[in-house]
């Protein structure tokens, strides 16, 4: 499926609940204490570079696109222990990007924080972080919960971006959840299944080896039997 054709509405509806419905309570209570979390780390960051949580979490969110969460922290702490060490900001990311970082960094207001974050997904991350819980971050793997398929491009046009962000608003009202804790927990729960099949695939390509060894071995002694007995039929 192309990034250009997206399944009916209904169809990523279902999708999305059917994870939901498959998230464990552990990873269900988890999702809905993430951004929470996510905000309290923006604070730690913000005591350490001497800015405004609202400006830490616009510089996470800033970074996001196209990154983990690990190295979009990463990138985050290195940005504000360089702005409390006042040198030069480290590139952590592209030039349009990067270019956005030192906005936020330039402002304490959080109007003009969101107008800077001008991308859906950053924009819906730092409102996110920042506590409101009616909007959701569409990142790749809301994307690939919602249609089923991993998502093609770096990112979604702005107007597929509200067809699926809407699929999600529609699935979270449907469940009786805000849509920022179904995203998270269900973001969790993509993640653990990503895991283990990973580990699944690792596990296969172990045995694998370990089975074309076992295939050269017997390979290796049919060939010493077949040797034998021809040497013995020579004799």
């Amino acid at each position: 499926m192309s990034v250009q054709s997206l399944p009916d509405l209904e169809t990523m509806v279902g999708n999305i609940i059917a994870a939901w419905e498959a998230c464990p309570a552990e990873l269900r209570t988890a999702g809905a204490q993430w951004y929470p979390a996510a905000y309290e780390l923006a604070a730690d960051m913000a005591a350490t570079a001497r800015i405004t949580t609202a400006q830490a979490a616009g510089i996470i969110a800033a970074l996001s696109p196209s990154m983990g969460w690990a190295a979009n922290v990463s990138a985050a702490w290195a940005v504000c222990e360089s702005h409390r060490a006042r040198v030069t900001t480290p590139r952590r990311h592209t030039r349009v990007q990067m270019t956005k970082v030192r906005g936020v960094l330039a402002t304490a207001d959080e109007d003009v924080i969101r107008a800077i974050l001008t991308g859906p997904k950053e924009h819906a991350f730092y409102r996110n972080i920042m506590g409101d819980t009616a909007i959701v971050t569409v990142d790749r793997w809301a994307y690939r919960t919602a249609t089923g398929e991993p998502l093609a491009a770096r990112s979604l046009p702005p107007y597929l971006y509200t067809i699926v962000a809407a699929a999600w608003t529609i699935a979270a009202e449907r469940l009786g959840v805000s849509v920022r804790t179904l995203q998270a927990a269900v973001w969790l729960f993509e993640r653990v299944q990503a895991e283990a099949r990973r580990a699944v695939e690792r596990e296969l390509k172990r045995l694998a080896k370990r089975l074309t060894r076992l295939q050269a071995e017997f390979d290796r002694g049919i060939a010493r039997i077949v040797r034998r007995k021809r040497t013995r039929r020579a004799a």
